[in-house]
């Protein structure tokens, strides 16, 4: 088995952990159906959820070292927020084009998800398996919440209530996930360290 450096890993799960709730807050103030359109606190919602984005991708891109996937879950990190910006820029008249970079952002988002969460399931292996089962759940819940939000935009116009349906449970399944990973990232952080710590026991034991 790969043996990872775990310390690093604890710190940056540590890092990432702080970064959810701004990132919840940040995605209220982007949401149109709450904060509505063209308002300064959506400008200063957009450019916080840019910097969030990049500073994320940034801790992401450092435990690259340690599996491969973080690095391509870096870069589609980067890709996203540039597509959530490119979205809050064109106007809300252009629904065709806002819906293509939607389902491009949704698309990507998956794929971020694949590399990011697998390679968090894989790391966790060693320290805490059942950790590393609920890393691959979120996966999941995290592409079905994709899924429902891609059936909500294809038929909004065609059957708007069901729409609706679907976006609210989509609604409900993200602030999920974003739950779950809050537990999740804190009790990552906390058994890398205690495998760390149960390590460097076991060595000092040897010399003795």
């Amino acid at each position: 088995m790969k043996e990872y450096d775990y310390a690093k890993c604890a710190k940056y799960f540590r890092y990432m952990l702080l970064l959810v709730i701004p990132s919840i807050i940040v995605g209220l103030l982007t949401n149109e159906r709450i904060m509505g359109g063209g308002t300064a606190v959506k400008t200063v919602g957009l450019i916080l959820r840019i910097i969030i984005s990049l500073v994320n991708s940034y801790f992401i891109y450092s435990l690259s070292t340690e599996d491969y996937r973080y690095k391509k879950a870096a870069i589609l990190s980067v890709c996203i927020a540039v597509l959530n910006a490119a979205i809050n820029l064109i106007s809300a008249e252009n629904t065709a084009l806002r819906i293509v970079i939607s389902m491009a952002g949704l698309a990507v988002s998956v794929f971020y998800a694949i590399n990011f969460y697998s390679a968090n399931g894989d790391v966790l292996s060693q320290p805490d398996p059942v950790l590393s089962e609920r890393w691959n759940l979120i996966k999941n819940l995290y592409m079905v919440s994709a899924a429902l939000t891609c059936v909500s935009m294809l038929i909004i116009f065609a059957v708007p209530v069901f729409a609706l349906i679907i976006i609210l449970v989509s609604v409900i399944m993200t602030l999920v996930v974003y739950v779950m990973e809050l537990i999740a990232f804190s009790r990552s952080s906390k058994a890398c360290s205690l495998y760390v710590e149960a390590s460097l026991n076991r060595m000092e034991k040897k010399l003795h």
